[in-house]
Protein backbone atom coordinates (compact mmCIF):
# COMPACT_ATOMS: atom_id res chain seq x y z
CA UNK A 1 0.00 0.00 0.00
CA UNK A 2 2.88 2.28 0.84
CA UNK A 3 4.11 1.73 -2.36
CA UNK A 4 1.51 3.07 -4.21
CA UNK A 5 1.39 6.22 -2.24
CA UNK A 6 4.70 6.83 -2.51
CA UNK A 7 6.71 6.31 -6.20
CA UNK A 8 10.22 5.20 -6.00
CA UNK A 9 10.83 7.70 -8.88
CA UNK A 10 9.53 11.53 -8.12
CA UNK A 11 8.62 13.75 -10.70
CA UNK A 12 6.54 17.26 -10.62
CA UNK A 13 3.60 15.22 -11.65
CA UNK A 14 4.37 12.84 -8.55
CA UNK A 15 4.68 15.67 -5.95
CA UNK A 16 1.33 17.26 -7.20
CA UNK A 17 -0.34 14.07 -7.03
CA UNK A 18 1.02 13.49 -3.57
CA UNK A 19 -0.23 17.04 -2.37
CA UNK A 20 -3.49 16.98 -4.03
CA UNK A 21 -3.77 13.73 -1.90
CA UNK A 22 -3.19 15.38 1.47
CA UNK A 23 -5.54 18.09 0.10
CA UNK A 24 -8.04 15.18 0.15
CA UNK A 25 -6.87 13.65 3.39
CA UNK A 26 -7.70 16.61 5.27
CA UNK A 27 -11.26 17.16 3.85
CA UNK A 28 -11.70 13.57 5.06
CA UNK A 29 -10.12 14.07 8.39
CA UNK A 30 -12.59 16.67 9.50
CA UNK A 31 -16.11 15.38 7.53
CA UNK A 32 -18.43 15.36 10.37
CA UNK A 33 -16.02 16.88 13.65
CA UNK A 34 -17.09 20.21 15.26
CA UNK A 35 -14.72 22.79 15.99
CA UNK A 36 -14.72 21.46 19.77
CA UNK A 37 -13.26 17.44 18.27
CA UNK A 38 -10.64 19.39 16.24
CA UNK A 39 -9.97 21.19 18.59
CA UNK A 40 -9.33 19.20 21.95
CA UNK A 41 -5.79 17.92 22.72
CA UNK A 42 -5.48 14.18 23.29
CA UNK A 43 -2.81 14.93 25.80
CA UNK A 44 -1.86 18.27 27.71
CA UNK A 45 1.49 18.19 25.85
CA UNK A 46 0.64 16.69 22.63
CA UNK A 47 -1.46 18.76 19.39
CA UNK A 48 -5.29 18.93 18.66
CA UNK A 49 -6.31 17.87 15.18
CA UNK A 50 -6.83 22.18 14.41
CA UNK A 51 -2.88 22.20 15.90
CA UNK A 52 -1.44 19.68 13.16
CA UNK A 53 -3.01 21.25 10.60
CA UNK A 54 -1.78 24.95 11.93
CA UNK A 55 1.59 23.69 11.83
CA UNK A 56 1.37 22.31 8.07
CA UNK A 57 0.53 26.16 7.59
CA UNK A 58 3.13 27.96 9.05
CA UNK A 59 5.65 24.53 7.62
CA UNK A 60 4.24 25.79 4.14
CA UNK A 61 4.53 29.53 4.91
CA UNK A 62 7.81 29.02 4.98
CA UNK A 63 9.11 26.97 2.41
CA UNK A 64 7.14 28.33 -0.32
CA UNK A 65 9.14 31.70 -0.34
CA UNK A 66 12.59 29.55 -0.20
CA UNK A 67 11.66 27.31 -3.41
CA UNK A 68 10.30 30.46 -5.22
CA UNK A 69 13.51 32.19 -5.03
CA UNK A 70 15.97 29.28 -5.93
CA UNK A 71 13.37 28.89 -8.58
CA UNK A 72 13.46 32.52 -9.69
CA UNK A 73 17.46 31.98 -9.32
CA UNK A 74 17.37 29.08 -11.99
CA UNK A 75 15.57 30.86 -14.32
CA UNK A 76 17.51 33.60 -13.74
CA UNK A 77 20.61 31.87 -14.78
CA UNK A 78 18.99 29.31 -17.29
CA UNK A 79 19.50 26.33 -15.47
CA UNK A 80 17.31 23.56 -16.84
CA UNK A 81 16.61 19.51 -15.57
CA UNK A 82 18.48 17.44 -17.88
CA UNK A 83 17.29 14.13 -16.97
CA UNK A 84 15.48 12.91 -13.50
CA UNK A 85 15.65 15.25 -10.88
CA UNK A 86 17.59 13.68 -7.84
CA UNK A 87 16.62 14.07 -4.00
CA UNK A 88 20.08 14.82 -2.15
CA UNK A 89 21.01 12.61 0.84
CA UNK A 90 19.59 15.22 3.59
CA UNK A 91 16.42 15.47 1.57
CA UNK A 92 16.03 10.98 1.40
CA UNK A 93 16.68 10.92 5.17
CA UNK A 94 14.00 13.85 6.10
CA UNK A 95 11.70 12.27 3.78
CA UNK A 96 12.11 9.25 5.64
CA UNK A 97 12.03 10.62 8.99
CA UNK A 98 8.74 12.47 8.50
CA UNK A 99 6.85 9.56 6.41
CA UNK A 100 4.03 8.02 8.45
CA UNK A 101 4.00 5.90 10.37
CA UNK A 102 5.38 8.22 12.76
CA UNK A 103 8.92 6.16 13.87
CA UNK A 104 10.15 9.25 16.32
CA UNK A 105 8.74 12.11 17.61
CA UNK A 106 10.55 15.39 17.25
CA UNK A 107 10.31 18.29 18.56
CA UNK A 108 9.64 21.23 16.17
CA UNK A 109 10.85 25.13 16.15
CA UNK A 110 8.81 27.56 18.34
CA UNK A 111 8.05 29.01 14.64
CA UNK A 112 6.57 26.56 13.85
CA UNK A 113 4.34 25.76 16.92
CA UNK A 114 1.04 26.64 16.53
CA UNK A 115 -0.19 29.43 18.69
CA UNK A 116 -3.10 29.05 21.23
CA UNK A 117 -6.74 29.82 19.89
CA UNK A 118 -6.23 28.40 16.95
CA UNK A 119 -9.92 28.34 14.75
CA UNK A 120 -10.44 24.55 13.21
CA UNK A 121 -12.23 26.52 10.29
CA UNK A 122 -9.87 29.06 9.63
CA UNK A 123 -7.03 26.97 9.74
CA UNK A 124 -8.36 24.29 7.21
CA UNK A 125 -9.48 27.14 4.93
CA UNK A 126 -5.84 28.21 5.10
CA UNK A 127 -5.01 24.90 4.61
CA UNK A 128 -6.54 24.73 1.50
CA UNK A 129 -5.47 27.62 0.23
CA UNK A 130 -2.01 27.67 0.71
CA UNK A 131 -2.46 23.70 -0.82
CA UNK A 132 -3.65 25.50 -3.89
CA UNK A 133 -0.66 28.43 -4.09
CA UNK A 134 1.84 25.61 -3.37
CA UNK A 135 0.23 23.62 -6.29
CA UNK A 136 0.38 26.29 -8.64
CA UNK A 137 4.19 27.36 -8.04
CA UNK A 138 4.90 23.30 -8.46
CA UNK A 139 3.43 23.36 -11.74
CA UNK A 140 5.38 26.69 -12.52
CA UNK A 141 9.21 24.76 -11.52
CA UNK A 142 8.86 22.07 -14.30
CA UNK A 143 11.69 21.97 -16.28
CA UNK A 144 13.79 23.68 -13.40
CA UNK A 145 17.16 21.76 -12.04
CA UNK A 146 15.51 22.68 -8.63
CA UNK A 147 18.08 19.59 -7.67
CA UNK A 148 20.84 22.35 -8.38
CA UNK A 149 20.06 24.84 -5.95
CA UNK A 150 20.20 25.01 -2.62
CA UNK A 151 18.10 26.29 0.44
CA UNK A 152 18.37 26.14 4.10
CA UNK A 153 15.89 24.70 6.25
CA UNK A 154 13.29 27.14 8.04
CA UNK A 155 13.48 24.61 10.90
CA UNK A 156 17.01 24.36 11.41
CA UNK A 157 19.84 26.80 9.98
CA UNK A 158 22.34 24.23 10.36
CA UNK A 159 20.80 21.86 7.44
CA UNK A 160 20.93 22.28 4.16
CA UNK A 161 19.38 20.48 0.98
CA UNK A 162 18.38 21.10 -2.37
CA UNK A 163 14.91 22.88 -3.64
CA UNK A 164 13.91 20.16 -4.77
CA UNK A 165 14.51 17.90 -1.45
CA UNK A 166 12.38 20.86 0.38
CA UNK A 167 9.56 20.31 -2.13
CA UNK A 168 10.08 16.47 -1.79
CA UNK A 169 9.75 16.89 2.18
CA UNK A 170 6.33 18.80 2.35
CA UNK A 171 4.10 16.00 1.04
CA UNK A 172 5.50 13.34 3.64
CA UNK A 173 5.53 15.66 6.54
CA UNK A 174 1.56 16.91 5.24
CA UNK A 175 1.28 12.73 5.68
CA UNK A 176 2.80 12.89 9.03
CA UNK A 177 0.93 15.20 10.74
CA UNK A 178 -2.75 13.90 9.40
CA UNK A 179 -2.09 10.54 10.37
CA UNK A 180 -0.86 11.58 13.75
CA UNK A 181 -4.22 13.68 13.83
CA UNK A 182 -6.30 10.69 12.53
CA UNK A 183 -4.74 8.29 14.80
CA UNK A 184 -5.72 10.46 17.92
CA UNK A 185 -8.89 11.12 16.46
CA UNK A 186 -9.66 7.46 16.30
CA UNK A 187 -8.35 6.29 19.89
CA UNK A 188 -10.61 9.06 21.35
CA UNK A 189 -13.56 7.29 19.49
Amino acid sequence: MRDAIVPSVHTIATVLDELEANDRALDELVLGLDAAALSRRPAPARWSPAEHVEHLNLSTEAYLPLVETAAADLRARGVTARGPLRTDLMGRFLIWMVEPPVRKRVRTSDRFVPGPAVDPARVVARFHELQRALLARVRSFEGLALDRARVTSPFDARVRYSAWSALRILAPHQRRHLWLARRDLARRA
